[in-house]
């Protein structure tokens, strides 16, 4: 009975200081995003968290086979940009884009129930605003992660 106050402690500081408790990590979600596109053809990322915002501040990838993806990004205007992508150890995903006006930041892809989640590298959840704003310095906070829900959303 000595113990059950340390052991409650350590139960209790677990649950409490885990921020991203229920989120996996390592192969898993890598193995159940190539299951998908094997399955779907097409995995599509939604930023947000996957709450579309409207406006001109949403994006998706679209992850498909032989390692293409596009990003669709819902600007003032809709623009689109193709590319490759990888799934490195660790569920670390690079993207190549053409055309596309700076490089993409590597991410992590983790699980979360059955949903998949895509987080910058940096652990950043901001996205800078564009150069043509005349603050640089700006940023549009919660724009990560993106998420691909288990179930598509009705259209």
């Amino acid at each position: 009975m000595k113990g059950f106050p340390l052991l409650l402690a350590a139960c209790l500081g677990t649950l409490c200081c885990s921020e991203r408790a229920p989120i996996t990590a390592g192969d898993a979600p890598a193995q159940a995003l190539a299951r998908r596109i094997g399955e779907k053809e097409v995995v599509a990322f939604q930023s947000w968290n996957g709450k579309r915002q409207g406006g001109d501040s949403d994006s998706i990838l679209h992850f498909r086979k032989d390692s293409k993806v596009e990003l669709e990004d819902q600007g003032f205007d809709l623009q689109t940009f193709e590319g490759t992508y990888a799934v490195g150890p660790g569920g670390k995903v690079t993207l190549q884009l053409k055309g596309y006006h700076s490089s993409w930041p590597p991410m992590l892809l983790r699980g979360d129930g059955g949903d998949l989640l895509l987080y910058r590298e940096d652990g950043m959840t901001t996205w800078p605003i564009e150069t043509s704003n005349p603050h640089p310095e700006a940023s549009v906070d919660g724009f990560w992660p993106f998420r691909a829900p288990r179930k598509e959303a009705a259209e």
